[in-house]
């Protein structure tokens, strides 16, 4: 990953309270869903995957 993005990303995580990893997940699984819907699919998981955010 880019230097930058990776800073971008990090900053982002911290300000929301959420880990790097989860922030990357939510912002992939955003992705996703605006694909799906673009294509009339639906990006919806079966099962909640999401993991509670860690604390510092």
């Amino acid at each position: 990953m880019d230097g930058d993005l990776h800073a971008r990303i990090t900053i982002l995580a911290r300000l929301t309270g959420v880990s790097v990893t989860e922030a990357i997940r939510e912002a992939i699984e955003k992705h996703v869903a605006a694909l799906a819907a673009l294509f009339g699919g639906e990006a919806t998981p079966t099962a909640d995957t999401r993991r509670p955010a860690r604390k510092s």
